[in-house]
């Protein structure tokens, strides 16, 4: 009987250094955009957790003063900030009237690459997780309406970067806030005037992306 054997012929080296390529060339895109989702996720993340740390803190003023605001921040930017801050640990404070550049960005965009607006009459700090924060008081009694009451009257208004110092330092990106209303929180871009979706887009400032990441 005649056996015919039927040699295995194994890879070139030129062969390998082929599939080595292909598999650098597929890899160098392939991993930025992971990163890239990875970090996008981390920032809708830290959002939500702060928020919900915000909300917390909301609720333990209102116990702490009957269930009103009205009142609790007096006149002073600062005065909003003094009453989250005893529910929130920090490492530096900035008051009102500080340039910025401390304790916020000197500058910091919308999501459209526009310029966004954040003054020195905001009250601010840096956390121990590296996140800043900023308060506006708007009104000592509550009652500041406009077109942005749809859901009552305003305290205030916060805004948080969750990434802290680091880029990119865009609304709706790592930058998120939110109204103080005279018995809670809500987040931008909630029966506001900015909509999640429309807003939440390249073409949008990315201010109703607060609303937008907590409605996940």
């Amino acid at each position: 009987m005649n056996l015919i054997y039927k040699a295995n012929k194994g890879f070139t080296l030129a062969e390998i250094l082929i599939t080595v390529t292909i598999i650098g060339i597929v890899a160098s895109f392939a991993i930025p955009t992971l990163y890239h989702n990875i970090q996008e996720e981390s920032y809708k993340t830290r959002w939500i957790s702060i928020y919900s740390i915000l909300n917390q803190a909301t609720i333990s003023i209102l116990m702490d003063q009957g269930g009103s605001l009205v009142g609790v921040f007096k006149t002073s930017n600062n005065d909003i900030r003094e009453e989250y801050l005893k529910y929130l640990s920090y490492v530096q404070k900035c008051n009102s009237g500080a340039s910025l550049g401390s304790c916020w960005h000197a500058s910091h965009k919308n999501l459209n690459g526009g310029d966004a607006w954040i003054d020195t009459n905001f009250s601010r700090a840096i956390l121990t997780n590296g996140m800043l924060i900023a308060f506006l008081n708007y009104d000592a009694q509550c009652d500041k309406v406009d077109w942005r009451t749809i859901n009552g009257p305003l305290c205030g208004e916060f805004y948080v970067d969750v990434n802290g110092w680091k880029k990119p330092n865009i609304r709706g990106k790592d930058i998120f806030g939110g109204w103080i209303l005279l018995n809670g929180l809500k987040p931008h871009g909630y029966n506001d005037g900015w909509d999640p979706n429309t807003d939440c887009t390249p073409g949008g400032y990315g201010i109703g992306c607060s609303a937008k990441f907590l409605m996940r």
